[in-house]
């Protein structure tokens, strides 16, 4: 079972973001996860060898990659949908494996709702809303820039880079060409005295309310799994993002979770 696609209009293009490799504050909002028809509650989750294997046996072998990460990445590619609703009733988005995801709260950074993957965060994902600029209604460029301008002074604390972004334009909700989302795909890594790590990412910008900002990040670890990383980011850039559906007038409602981007 899968999420219906969205028919969007897509546009490579570097948007307001610098070009090239390079030092983005901005990435914090996806890497410190390292996220009309809100009601009812999630599937019973599917149960698979290949998820309960993968969430059980952490770490590889002799120091190689971890065969746990690869066989839940792996499972994800494949795994069918079911949608999570965060506890507001505000936002509703389907995932792989959907009702296996553990709802969290990260450390350091206030969310709308904040999920992973396995004990080991597989794929950690937040969902954020914020106010958009003072005296402005909310818009996509408008929100975009707001999360930007935090994400610069929040990740100081990390030494993060990040590549070119691949943006993707498109109609939502439903390709109704009503408005338009922006999707912000890249890849990241991570420097520290302990290695570099690298990750699958993206983040997307919704125009979901006119008194609130609605933002969805994620990132997939590489650890090993380079081209299955992708290909789940890739997923769930194609399938989920463009399939998030919002409650109408809940702006207000989603604010409450007092989003630190405020």
């Amino acid at each position: 079972m899968r999420p219906s696609l969205r028919k969007g209009v897509i546009v490579f293009a570097p948007g307001a973001v610098q070009r090239g490799v390079m030092r983005v504050r901005a990435a914090a909002a996806c890497m410190v996860l390292l996220s009309a028809g809100c009601s009812g509650k999630p599937p019973t989750p599917v149960k698979t060898v290949a998820s309960t294997q993968a969430m059980a046996h952490p770490g590889g072998e002799n120091g190689g990659p971890s065969s746990s990460h690869i066989d839940a990445v792996s499972h994800l590619l494949e795994a069918p949908w079911a949608t999570r609703i965060d506890r507001r009733r505000t936002v509703s988005l389907p995932l792989p494996d959907g009702a296996a995801w553990t709802h969290v709260k990260y450390y350091g950074v206030t969310t709308l709702a904040g999920y992973r993957y396995g004990d080991d965060h597989h794929v950690a994902l937040a969902i954020f809303s914020f106010a958009p600029p003072k005296g402005a209604a909310a818009t996509v460029d408008g929100c975009a820039k707001r999360l930007w301008d935090w994400g610069e002074e929040r990740a100081k604390l990390y030494d993060v880079e990040i590549s070119e972004p691949r943006v993707e334009e498109l109609a939502w909700p439903d390709g109704s060409g009503k408005s338009r989302a922006k999707i912000y795909v890249v890849d990241a890594r991570r420097r520290s005295i302990l290695g570099t790590k690298r990750y699958a990412a993206a983040y997307a910008i919704y125009p979901a309310w006119q008194e609130a900002c609605l933002a969805v990040g994620f990132a997939v670890p590489e650890g090993g799994a380079t081209e299955e990383a992708r290909a789940l980011r890739d997923r769930l850039v194609r399938d989920a993002l463009p399939a998030l559906t919002v409650k109408a007038n809940a702006g207000a409602l989603a604010l409450e979770a007092r989003s630190d981007v405020d």
